[in-house]
């Protein structure tokens, strides 16, 4: 944030003090001008590779953060050399300028240095919402990570997100691997985690995570779910987030008591993961498939497909845990904070059916303070009936109260619910808006003890 207020002050000085100058020397200045765009997109340039001004992060929100004013000063720049090299021409060839001299305009001089701030302070606004304040957690593990990017195509099945009738369903998945010093693959084979993100995440929503597993000898499958991710790459073509779905999620999430009723809400969830399931299914499938071919990237035959785990953040962890009901191929699941779908038999007119059977692998629940507080009000004032979480977190209320010797619930004290995610991290303030108020525990500390959670109950039940 002192980057941003700094940059924005010397643009205001710099405007205002040049204006002063113009109206003194009754001259715009525009040789000066144009030197000075040259001279500003340069050291722009320079400030980038230098934290914390560097716009290169793992989330979309790098580049937003200070993209929009290195366009902008790109492109004056650009405009300042055409000016100095004609300048320039003209001077060695002897020419006047071609065009006629203007009478100077105090009013004119004084609206450039206005405009320019305004423009500026708008460019500015991503930076002011994406402030570079915490930093990743360094993975611990004694491997360097590397990634590369697939997008698997699903020809028998028709993407439900998208208003063209017929389109094969992709699903992306960058693959996170372990390397050595020299960035060589390694020997061997490794267990992978599958990963799904949130109902507005993207598939690097918990990169810190990833990192620190594959630092530790794992492989990581981060989904994309296109339409439901911000922003997804689908064979180097960027998809942004289905409007329909945000529209209609945003309007479910901040609905009134009386808006909708508990089986419409269950239907339309279930209806978002079951695209979660078919992708998760999909790509495990595909992923095997790949590691047994011979012609693909060697990364693949890095896979372990014997010990394959799940883990998925608030949706995505509830089609995780269904897509482990499901399979037979799978070793451990943990799921931070998603409704436990798979636990329910059946939901009918607001009748809750639970299963008879436990969650039949490892399971670790991770909790922050948006559902983990409420439970204990549940618990100490009525005994913990799971009915009070009604179909969407009753099954999560039963493994806290009375946990398989399978189930591990954990509660990540002072962590809002997008706080299980790198989000804060990387921008506090949208966290605070999308959470409904900032958390209290440090992004950074936080997310390291959760990365050290996740690996422990790994190295427990998949290594």
């Amino acid at each position: 944030m002192t980057a941003t207020w700094t940059i924005l002050a010397i643009a205001i000085i710099f405007e205002v003090g040049f204006a002063i100058w113009c109206v003194h020397t009754r001259d715009m200045h525009w040789r000066a001008r144009s030197y000075f765009r040259v001279m500003f997109c340069f050291l722009f340039i320079v400030a980038m590779l230098i934290p914390p001004l560097h716009f290169v992060s793992p989330l979309p929100f790098g580049f937003i953060q200070w993209g929009p004013l290195f366009i902008y000063l790109f492109i004056m720049a650009i405009n300042g050399c055409i000016r100095l090299i004609h300048w320039l021409w003209t001077s060695l060839h002897n020419r006047p300028e071609h065009k006629p001299p203007r009478f100077f305009r105090r009013s004119r001089a004084i609206g450039k240095a206005a405009t320019h701030s305004v423009l500026i302070f708008i460019l500015l606004l991503p930076a002011f919402a994406f402030p570079p304040v915490y930093k990743l957690p360094e993975p611990t593990g004694g491997y360097d990570v590397q990634s590369i990017h697939v997008t698997l195509l699903d020809s028998e099945r028709s993407d439900p997100l998208t208003p063209v009738v017929g389109v094969a369903r992709q699903v992306p998945v960058d693959i996170y691997y372990p390397v050595d010093a020299r960035g060589n693959a390694l020997d061997g084979t490794f267990p992978v985690v599958f990963y799904s993100h949130g109902a507005i995440g993207s598939g690097d929503s918990n990169r810190s995570t990833y990192e620190e597993l594959v630092s530790n000898g794992y492989i990581v499958c981060a989904i994309s779910h296109p339409g439901h991710s911000l922003l997804a790459n689908a064979e180097g073509r960027m998809v942004f987030i289905n409007l329909s779905y945000l529209n209609d999620y945003l309007v479910l999430s901040n609905a009134v008591d009386g808006q909708f009723t508990d089986q419409e809400v269950y239907d339309q969830m279930m209806v978002w993961v079951n695209v979660r399931v078919d992708d998760i299914n999909f790509a495990i499938n595909s992923i095997k498939s790949m590691t047994a071919d011979a012609a693909t990237d060697p990364v693949f035959r890095m896979i372990d497909t014997e010990r394959i785990g799940l883990m998925g953040h608030s949706i995505g962890g509830s089609a995780m845990t269904i897509v482990a009901r499901q399979r037979g191929d799978i070793t451990a699941v943990v799921n931070l904070e998603g409704p436990l779908f798979s636990e329910l038999a059946s939901y009918t007119d607001g009748n809750v059916s639970w299963r008879s059977d436990n969650f039949p692998l490892p399971l670790l629940n991770i909790y922050s303070d948006q559902l983990w507080v409420p439970f204990q009000v549940d618990i100490n004032t009525d005994g913990g009936e799971q009915a009070k979480q009604g179909f969407k977190y009753g099954a999560n209320l039963r493994y806290v109260l009375n946990p398989p010797a399978n189930v591990q619930n954990v509660y990540m004290e002072g962590a809002r619910h997008l706080g299980l995610t790198d989000l804060p991290i990387y921008t506090p303030f949208f966290e605070s808006v999308l959470d409904g108020e900032p958390q209290s525990a440090n992004p950074t500390t936080s997310m390291a003890a959760e990365n050290q959670i996740i690996l422990e109950f790994f190295q427990n039940n998949l290594a």
